[in-house]
């Protein structure tokens, strides 16, 4: 009878024709439009009023590859900002790349990797993914509000394979800390488990052992950050199944920081549910029973505790399996939202006074460049008109300059600054850092890049 009711009401929804106060009544709809959106975010993305055309910021950028001058972080930044479409983004990934493999590519700050990323959101998602899938090779990881974001578009297309990417990079990035991603991650494993879960099976059919390694891992942490046995229990299981039929490399296939290198996990799902003393759900201990298997030792360990569970009303039907604690979160996601906004708010208001500071010393540093170089072309004027005085003088013909003698030749390979056809802003990024610390009073040690 309710599924017939809300499918009538659905279709009076969807035909216009229930009453607009009734609208609002309903279950929220994962993150809201104004999730991730602000003043300061706003003045964050957008460029300078003085900036050029993006066409010209790229030719630029060609001119100190062609001659071997290096791009600095900043020069991408102002680059990103600048982006409007598709066609602008897929162009980026050349200068993404370039820059990464170049001398300064070991650092991008996080305000430019927030900037591309949401401009990929904005205009190319699968550019962003393609980028995801290397990121050795661009050196981006986006900020969290940007995964939260993408994952939040993919559930609501129902786009549950890209939707599991993202939960994966969620995981090897360490974002499950925040709530909001805890809400959205475990949203995205509750629908891809109940897509997946045949019937009569406890667990889902997992696509391959990577994805099942991937939930099982995230529903653990997720576990661990709420202090909720039920998952700890559940991820642990899952993962013990794993590394009981594949071993410790397939827990650990591609390097990623959220789980330590500890083997056992079954045994560690039976310790944790021989130590807790508040309710866990039946769904747990049920896969825990099936990943341990039967007919072993430790199946009747566990067999053990869990009836002395039962008898002290520790095991329950309903209200803690994994369905229901991510009902749970969602019905919270406000209260996320606006902690997660005010941090982001927080967080791009240094944003904003760090790129401030980094621009006014990029100035700085580029006027006190250009003083230099033309105190030496001066010097250079001095000494040749010197050196052509003296030959005229004195006679001395054979010491006439010759067209391709260089003055000052050390100097200017030395220091790319001095030659007379260098490129303004082209510098070492350590050079930039340094500057920006000595100017913020940032006592710490030097940089030092080993070769």
């Amino acid at each position: 009878m309710a599924s017939v009711l809300q499918r009538f009401a659905v279709r009076l929804y969807n035909r216009k024709e229930i009453h607009p106060a009734f609208r609002l009544i309903g279950c929220r709809s994962f993150l809201s439009e104004s999730y991730g959106q602000s003043s300061k975010v706003t003045d964050l993305m957008s460029p300078s009023h003085n900036q050029p055309e993006l066409a010209l910021q790229c030719l630029r950028i060609d001119q100190c590859h062609e001659k071997n001058y290096p791009v600095t972080s900043l020069m991408l930044d102002r680059v990103f900002r600048s982006i409007k479409n598709h066609q602008h983004v897929e162009s980026m990934r050349y200068y993404l790349h370039k820059y990464r493999h170049s001398d300064n590519g070991y650092y991008l700050h996080d305000w430019i990797q927030y900037v591309f990323t949401d401009k990929c959101l904005k205009h190319s998602l699968d550019t962003l993914f393609e980028i995801l899938k290397s990121k050795p090779q661009y050196g981006v990881f986006p900020h969290y509000t940007i995964c939260n974001l993408v994952l939040d578009k993919l559930l609501k297309e129902n786009n549950f394979e890209d939707a599991m990417q993202v939960v994966h990079e969620i995981f090897v990035l360490e974002h499950l800390e925040h709530k909001t991603t805890q809400t959205l991650v475990l949203k995205a494993i509750t629908m891809y488990w109940e897509q997946n879960q045949q019937e009569g099976s406890k667990l889902p059919a997992f696509e391959d052992i990577l994805t099942k390694r991937n939930i099982a891992g995230c529903i653990y942490c997720i576990g661990e950050y709420m202090s909720n046995p039920s998952l700890k229990i559940l991820g642990s299981a899952i993962l013990g199944s794993i590394e009981k039929e594949h071993g410790m490399d397939a827990v650990f296939q591609n390097p990623w920081g959220p789980l330590l290198w500890t083997e056992e996990y079954l045994q560690k799902a039976c310790g944790l549910l021989q130590e807790i003393n508040e309710p866990i759900s039946q769904e747990c201990v049920d896969i825990l029973v099936k990943c341990i298997g039967e007919n072993n030792e430790m199946s009747t360990h566990v067999l053990e505790i869990v009836e002395k569970c039962k008898e002290k009303n520790l095991v329950m039907d309903t209200g803690l399996n994994l369905k229901d604690i991510s009902n749970k979160l969602l019905e919270d996601l406000k209260l996320f939202e606006e902690t997660d906004q005010k941090n982001l708010d927080t967080e791009v208001s240094g944003w904003l006074q760090e790129r401030g500071t980094m621009y006014q010393v990029e100035e700085e540093l580029v006027e006190k460049k250009t003083k230099e170089r033309l105190n030496l072309q001066k010097m250079e004027e001095i000494e040749i008109q010197a050196h052509d005085d003296a030959v005229s003088k004195l006679g001395y013909w054979f010491k006439s300059r010759k067209p391709d003698d260089v003055l000052f030749k050390e100097e200017k390979e030395k220091f790319i600054h001095l030659q007379k056809d260098y490129m303004d802003g082209c510098m070492s990024e350590l050079e930039l850092i340094e500057a920006f610390r000595e100017k913020q009073n940032i006592e710490k040690d030097p940089i030092i890049l080993m070769s």
